[in-house]
């Protein structure tokens, strides 16, 4: 069985004109034991902090690959 860590990433957006902001948004990376990028969601959330709860759920309770997309796809549903 393959052991997976999940990880941040990060996505900086550049606003449309000079006026506008750029805005950060979160996603979560799933590595391999070689820490090799298996998958990754980005752009889940523009809150660091939620996703870094998130992924420490993740880690922590050692969530299969099989249920990543349902468990972001959860947390997305429950934070709109």
């Amino acid at each position: 069985m393959i052991t997976i860590n999940y990880t941040i990433n990060t996505t900086v957006h550049d606003g449309f004109s000079k006026e506008e902001c750029s805005y950060t948004f979160f996603g979560i990376s799933a590595l391999d034991e070689n820490n090799n990028e298996i998958v990754s969601i980005n752009d889940i959330s523009s809150s660091r902090n939620d996703i870094e709860l998130l992924i420490n759920k993740f880690n922590e309770n050692k969530l299969s690959l099989i249920h990543f997309y349902d468990a972001v796809e959860d947390f997305m549903a429950e934070n709109n």
